[in-house]
């Protein structure tokens, strides 16, 4: 069976300041490193998309 691993990223502040600073990087390097390990990853990013709508039964793994 294949893992799937979810990625969130919920920044607290000012979603606008958060928006034009930079993308969450730290957590799309994790996403990337994983995904060349074979390892199927997903990546919400809450700032963008807050009312993103998650099935957490399909993931093995969620990290924050």
């Amino acid at each position: 069976m294949e893992t799937k691993v979810l990625l969130i990223f919920h920044f607290c502040g000012d979603k606008k300041t958060s928006i034009e600073v930079l993308p969450p990087l730290g957590i799309l390097s994790i996403a990337a490193y994983l995904e060349n390990k074979k390892i199927k990853t997903d990546v919400i990013d809450f700032t963008i998309n807050p009312d993103s709508v998650i099935d957490i039964e399909s993931y093995d793994i969620i990290g924050f």
